[in-house]
């Protein structure tokens, strides 16, 4: 498990975002999740939580990576994670209620592309 002090809120990371600070978003929702939503974080990053090391490289190594699963249960997140900060990442935090609460909160969220032969 995490650290307490790896999580951080919505409300903390949209505080940052409006002071400027830079964040990026790695998205890490199981498969299921990922292909019943349309949605994502602000410019997130896919980073399925069993396939980690090809998808890390598309991260920023000099800002702080938020990493969020679906929901409340977060424990997807926290492996990749661990998975991150295993590959060099530095600062690393754990979205509390994940997408989830982000989107219960009513902050921003960008359309992902859309499914091979989807139309309209």
């Amino acid at each position: 498990m995490t650290m307490e002090g790896d999580r951080i809120t919505a409300d903390e990371v949209k505080v940052r975002m409006d002071r400027g600070e830079p964040i990026a978003f790695a998205d890490a929702r199981d498969a299921r999740s990922w292909a019943e939503s349309d949605f994502k974080l602000p410019r997130a990053v896919r980073v399925p939580p069993y396939d980690i090391e090809p998808h890390a490289d598309d991260l920023p190594h000099d800002r702080t990576i938020v990493v969020y699963a679906a929901g409340a249960d977060d424990s997807t997140a926290v492996r990749v994670a661990q998975g991150l900060r295993n590959r060099g990442f530095r600062d690393v935090r754990v979205l509390e209620g994940g997408f989830e609460q982000w989107r219960l909160s009513g902050y921003p969220l960008d359309r992902r592309a859309m499914r091979a032969g989807y139309r309209p």
